[in-house]
């Protein structure tokens, strides 16, 4: 009887934990990634290795989590990243992550600008109107 009991919790907390857990496409090499309630990235195909220290990198998570807001098109990528201690990230990953804020992914150019404020958004006629929530 324990057995089957403890069986059974486990099956409800592994299933559980994949609820809600999910890849969209972005375009042009760019996916968003949910992978559990607090871990949400955006990633990039094919990008270029780092040098951190004397580290080389392959990194292709371009705004690490936690993406809380997104609205995208074909040009660009507009979210709203937020802190999280949820997701695990390594201390050299924390000194190197996405600021906090709004950011732009320029599809196209593989640019980024990120920890901006909603009147930055503003004054660069970027608007947050369409943006849907993440989570």
């Amino acid at each position: 009887m324990r057995k089957i009991f403890f069986l059974s919790l486990l099956a409800i907390i592994v299933a559980g934990c994949g609820l809600g857990d999910y890849t969209k496409n972005l375009g042009n090499g760019y996916t968003l990634e949910k992978t559990n309630s607090c871990c949400v990235f955006i990633f990039k195909k094919n990008v270029a290795p780092k040098q951190n220290s004397n580290v080389i990198v392959f990194d292709n998570r371009v705004i690490k989590p936690l993406v809380k807001e997104l609205f995208f098109d074909n040009e660009k990528i507009v979210g709203l990243k937020v802190e999280n201690e949820c997701c695990f990230l390594s201390g050299d990953e924390k000194k190197n992550n996405t600021k906090n804020g709004y950011f732009i992914i320029y599809k196209k150019k593989d640019f980024i600008t990120d920890g901006l404020t909603k009147q930055e958004l503003r004054d660069m006629n970027v608007s947050i109107d369409k943006m849907e929530k993440v989570l």
